[in-house]
């Protein structure tokens, strides 16, 4: 067990005694579950920042002070000088870290705006200053350039460990660099002491530290699943179906490109099977073609299964096409994912499920779960396929209902067809995410005892 984490959870017992509050009291006031809550205390849990930032708030805290402090017992460090609105600011400047998508939430700290909008453009703008490339900081900062593209268009937030190298690469520390690309307008901390300053850092990478220790320890503990090698075979089979497809029509790569209004060279790669595509990306393809989305993520699953016609389910075909595109774009797209998340919660509470009951049925953690119902994270295609043989409901009404207001219970399908449309998408889904085929061999077997 980490020591920093050990430490957190005895800081934030003691803050909570200190105010004479209950567990109890203190789980529902901020709204997760009493276990949660003592696995933080108990550390065999690391709260992440927005449960930190909730807590801090019940208690009339700061969540950074949360950190600082139980760092500052692991070290017997004095307390910190920093002005109370400088500290202010570095808490409010990890809550945009902490949320740095797209979102056009702005916070107002001590006279500043934060936006959360803006970091990721911060983060560009900063490295476009100093003429480096993304390949080139990719490098320095260990990490791919795709991520970083991710990061710097609000798709995907740096860890602090790497906030932490990209400062000392610009020659700066990591409490400054944080504060600067959350903040629109600069503001002067060359006052600030250097003492806290380095504390803070230190505390924070201690956090951070901890948080990933426990989940490496909980992968560890589990048994490794064997590699997959059908990913490769999928998309090498999609790769030739789209070629297939556009041959006929006489078409090239680029002007197929340029109709579906995909990013450059997109087919070209998609047909070489190097780059993976996301359903939406697809059913532009499609469009082009005027075939159906449904009917080739089946042909490419089991090429036995539907011939690539376009009226595959005659008029529900349109409606689960739109509803696979939505969940795929949920990804990217927070009310998407936040009205997912609700309906889904919505399903399991008119089901009298409890929280315990879904966790232990998709094997899962009561933080994730939650996590998926709050819209922070999106449902998978296979736990929606593992909740509809819970609620004893079939697979494709249910991801229909929570992505559109369109619930009709038939969809102009068969359960055969019905059966081969869940495959296909979950097929699709393994292969783009880390899944293995014995999870997905899994997965099938919760689909055939359905029916």
């Amino acid at each position: 067990m980490d020591g920093y984490s050990v430490a957190l959870g005895r800081h934030l017992a003691n803050v909570r005694d200190e105010r004479h509050l209950t567990q109890v009291s203190v789980a529902n006031a901020i709204g997760i579950s009493l276990g949660t809550l003592r696995s933080y205390e108990i550390a065999t849990g690391v709260a992440p920042y927005a449960r930190l930032d909730a807590l801090a708030a019940h208690y009339g805290v700061t969540a950074l002070s949360l950190i600082v402090d139980a760092h500052r017992s692991l070290t017997n460090g004095d307390p910190l000088t920093l002005a109370e609105s400088d500290s202010a600011l570095i808490d409010r400047a990890l809550v945009t870290w902490h949320a740095a998508r797209k979102t056009s939430t702005t916070i107002h700290v001590s006279g500043q705006q934060i936006g959360c909008q803006d970091f990721g453009r911060a983060l560009r703008d900063m490295r476009q200053a100093r003429r480096i490339s993304r390949i080139d900081l990719a490098g320095r900062v260990g990490n791919t350039a795709g991520r970083l593209t991710s990061a710097e268009n609000g798709y995907a937030r740096l860890t602090l460990r790497e906030l932490a190298t990209l400062a000392s690469l610009y020659g700066d520390g990591l409490v400054r660099l944080l504060v600067r690309l959350a903040t629109r307008t600069p503001r002067s901390t060359s006052a600030w002491p250097e003492r806290d300053v380095h504390v803070i850092e230190q505390a924070l990478l201690a956090w951070e530290a901890a948080k990933d220790t426990l989940v490496s320890s909980r992968r560890r503990a589990e048994p490794a699943p064997p590699v997959s090698t059908s990913r490769a075979a999928y998309w090498t089979r999609l790769g030739d179906t789209l070629r297939g497809l556009r041959e006929p029509t006489g078409r090239t790569p680029p002007s197929v490109t340029r109709e579906a209004d995909l990013p450059r060279n997109a087919v070209a790669a998609f047909e070489a099977a190097k780059r993976r595509a996301r359903l939406s990306q697809l059913d532009a393809i499609c469009r082009v073609y005027r075939a159906s989305l449904l009917a080739l993520l089946a042909h490419v699953a089991d090429p036995g299964s539907l011939a690539l016609r376009a009226d595959v389910g005659g008029d529900g075909a349109s409606v689960i096409a739109s509803a696979l595109v939505t969940w795929d774009r949920a990804e990217v797209r927070t009310a998407a994912r936040y009205r997912i998340g609700r309906r889904m919660q919505e399903l399991r509470t008119a089901n009298g499920a409890t929280l315990d009951d879904v966790t232990r049925h998709l094997a899962t953690t009561k933080e994730a779960l939650m996590a998926c119902e709050d819209g922070e994270r999106r449902f998978s295609l296979s736990s929606m396929a593992q909740l509809a043989d819970l609620y004893r409901v079939p697979a494709l009404p249910l991801l229909v209902h929570v992505t559109s207001d369109d619930a009709r219970p038939c969809l102009g399908l068969g359960g055969v067809d019905a059966d081969v449309i869940v495959r296909a998408a979950v097929t699709w889904e393994a292969a783009k995410a880390r899944t293995t085929s014995t999870q997905r061999r899994e997965l099938m077997g919760h689909i055939r005892t359905s029916r």
